[in-house]
């Protein structure tokens, strides 16, 4: 009993990847622009999952420049760059030529 061999096991849980989100917006009557930025780490669960699978779905196989052919002048453009620390896109764009996602992902992050 007392001349027994100890084994240890260790495990090692990898986190996922931490996502950082900044939504930047220009346009609009004063022009001026905002930015807002979201570590997606810092979310409650379900919220997270959601913003994955927005970022899984709609940004990283978009074109990285959606724009409407004839913006208004009210209109804003928005540059949302995201980071998972192995990837990173940049994408500008025009909310109405977004896709739903990206939409989503805008509103969840200007209303973080």
């Amino acid at each position: 009993m007392g001349g027994g061999r100890r084994l240890g096991l260790t495990f090692v849980l990898e986190a996922e990847d931490a996502i950082r989100i900044r939504v930047t917006s220009r346009g609009g009557f004063t022009g001026v622009p905002s930015s807002r930025e979201l570590d997606v780490d810092q979310l409650p669960g379900a919220q997270k999952t959601r913003v994955r699978e927005l970022v899984d779905r709609g940004v990283w196989r978009a074109p990285e420049v959606q724009r409407t052919p004839h913006p208004r002048p009210q209109d804003f453009e928005y540059t949302v760059d995201v980071d998972d620390g192995d990837r990173k896109k940049t994408i500008v764009l025009h909310k109405s030529a977004a896709s739903q996602e990206l939409r989503d992902l805008i509103d969840l992050v200007e209303g973080s």
